[in-house]
């Protein structure tokens, strides 16, 4: 089968998840990373890139969008692992691109960005998605009634659009695997494709929970 070429953004020297995602790609055994804008320090990107065995890398993510779109062999996908500040505008700039986008959690960091990126993801007919990293299958709509719960029965009708929305759409998709513990450890990633499910699950994330 043959591998999606992905490019990384963030996850440089001194990251700690950038790793964490690198080694889940060769996992999966379903991507080939070939590129990367490491780091937003030119020179710490490009010894990032040369210490991982990157053939290519980039100072900044948008010089790397705007060549990578452009090259026969360039990135099919592009997974982002940068502060949550960053999230937005590095995806729009990879859409923009026409590049699919893979992006570590949260989506953005308000209800409109994340609205805008939906909303561009579906103009542009590329995959959207964020990673999630919980236990058992859509365990994301079940956090969100967690915290709908502590929140008050006020906030219902939001977990009811939610959970509506996500079981209409099968937004969430989840492959879980037991290990010798015995606890169920799975991956959901949601894909944005009903706006009613995004702004759900933004409104429920931005509410406050007791630490878990």
């Amino acid at each position: 089968m043959k591998c999606v070429r992905l490019g990384m953004v963030g996850g440089g020297e001194g990251a700690f998840i950038g790793a964490v995602h690198r080694i889940a790609a060769r996992l999966d055994d379903r991507y080939e990373l070939v590129t990367g804008a490491l780091s937003s320090d030119a020179r710490r990107a490009a010894s990032s890139a040369a210490a991982i065995g990157l053939a290519r890398g980039y100072g900044n993510y948008r010089e790397m969008a705007r060549i990578e779109a452009a090259r026969p062999d360039g990135i099919e996908a592009v997974a982002i692992v940068t502060p949550n500040h960053l999230h937005a505008p590095i995806a729009t700039a990879f859409l923009e691109a026409g590049i699919h986008v893979i992006c570590d959690k949260p989506l953005a960091v308000s209800l409109d960005e994340g609205e805008a990126l939906a909303k561009l993801a579906r103009e542009k007919d590329r995959v959207f998605a964020v990673t999630y990293t919980y236990t058992d299958t859509y365990t994301g709509i079940r956090s969100c009634g967690m915290r709908v719960a502590w929140c008050g029965a006020a906030c219902s009708a939001i977990f009811a659009s939610c959970r509506s929305s996500m079981r209409r759409t099968g937004g969430f998709r989840c492959r879980s695997r037991r290990r010798r513990t015995g606890r169920r450890h799975g991956a959901p990633t949601l894909l944005l494709r009903d706006r009613r499910a995004v702004s759900a699950i933004s409104a429920c994330m931005r509410i406050s929970s007791p630490s878990m």
